[in-house]
């Protein structure tokens, strides 16, 4: 999992002729890439654009499913079948969450099944995202995701919880 942010610029830059000749930073979105000779695939304007930042962002906020809004996390990867998996480290403050996610079935999005420090957390409906509450504490958390379908076991749980008025599960947290 450790090379992912590179395996996706360079699967990104791939055509079916084989990888594009920018003759620029593989890490870095060009503003321009011509079509004409003699420089047909050569980019150019590397370093005005900004479109590098909003690249990173889409990945990790669209393809990582990586999203913070304020205290909250939201954890909805999308990723292609072929990835065997990702890491995200992430520091809230003085925390630290190890973020670790396994596609064992080869899938492309849902959450079968996560984790926090261990303790088994309700799964998400279908098409909804896990949700974590950060915490400011110093410590380490880890945080583990199993892509896939949930089990029913799992969603009757999770929707037991939802009916419930007194619990409030980070599943049933509509923001």
């Amino acid at each position: 999992p450790s090379g992912i942010h590179v395996e996706y610029l360079l699967w990104i830059q791939k055509s079916r002729f084989g990888l594009i000749g920018r003759n620029v930073n593989p890490v870095i979105s060009s503003a321009d890439v011509y079509s004409t000779p003699p420089h047909v695939g050569r980019g150019g304007w590397t370093w005005y654009t900004g479109s590098a930042g909003w690249m990173y962002r889409a990945g990790l906020e669209w393809m990582l499913g990586f999203r913070v809004q304020g205290k909250i996390l939201l954890m909805d990867p999308c990723i292609p079948v072929a990835w065997p998996g990702f890491e995200i480290l992430y520091h809230f403050h003085t925390a630290r969450y190890i973020i670790t996610a396994e596609n064992p079935g080869g899938v492309s999005r849902g959450i079968a099944h996560w984790t926090l420090d261990d303790v088994v957390q309700p799964a998400p409906s279908v098409g909804d995202p896990a949700v974590l509450n950060l915490t400011d504490d110093g410590a380490t958390h880890q945080v583990h995701l199993i892509l896939g379908v949930p089990n029913e076991s799992d969603m009757n749980q999770n929707q037991r919880d939802e009916k419930s008025p007194s619990s409030l599960t980070t599943s049933s947290l509509s923001l």
